[in-house]
């Protein structure tokens, strides 16, 4: 009677379980042509690149744009040399004034240095000195008359007196010594006439010597 008992309670407890565990669900599984929803794979999450850092020390270009400043609020050094007392940027004032004050090249390399962020090539600013001196200074109208007079003098005594520095260059270098300036020249100018002559001729020569296309088609 007693194990009857005990078969019939542990029978109610099995039941009692059952009852209070779910069933477990089977997600569907989508296959060809069964119509069903497929389970969703889970999307992973893509990583966000991280965005690349400019590097700091990256070159310049030698060459920087006229009144362009650097990162300190300085201006930079400009390539372009100026052409009028107009044109002249800070810094070329700057060189400007230095030198002609009897600065030292060190000593003006170091305030250009200060003054534009870079450091300029040993013969960068004397050059550069010269040019700019060369384009802004003005001249004196009467000066002006001055320099087209002297240079004619120049010129004309240049062109009597280089036969005879020809002559003595033939003769220093084995030429007879009989011959004048006078002769020297006017051989000269037959030498360069006849040597142009022939370059001439023989240029027509081997233009009339290669047929043309029209020669061939009309041969045709």
């Amino acid at each position: 009677m007693s194990e009857i008992v005990a078969e019939e309670t542990i029978s109610q407890q099995a039941e009692q379980y059952e009852s209070a565990t779910p069933e477990p669900v089977t997600p569907p599984i989508n296959s060809e042509g069964d119509g069903g929803d497929a389970f969703p794979t889970p999307i992973t999450p893509k990583t966000p690149r991280t965005p690349k850092t400019p590097k700091s020390g990256s070159k310049r270009s030698a060459t920087n744009v006229e009144g362009e400043n650097d990162a300190s609020g300085k201006p930079k050094g400009s390539s372009k040399i100026a052409t009028s007392v107009e044109e002249l940027s800070v810094q070329d004032r700057l060189l400007l004034t230095m030198k002609d004050a009897g600065k030292s090249w060190s000593e003006i390399i170091a305030a250009w240095k200060n003054a534009t962020g870079e450091t300029p090539g040993k013969s960068t600013l004397p050059n550069r000195y010269a040019r700019l001196k060369a384009n802004i200074t003005q001249m004196k109208p009467e000066d002006q008359d001055i320099l087209l007079i002297a240079y004619r003098k120049v010129y004309e005594k240049f062109e009597r007196d280089k036969w005879e520095l020809i002559k003595r260059t033939m003769e220093e270098d084995g030429a007879d010594n009989s011959y004048s300036a006078a002769t020297i020249q006017k051989q000269y100018k037959k030498l360069s006439d006849k040597a142009t002559i022939t370059t001439a001729t023989a240029a027509a020569a081997s233009s009339s010597s290669v047929p043309s296309e029209a020669d061939g088609e009309a041969a045709n």
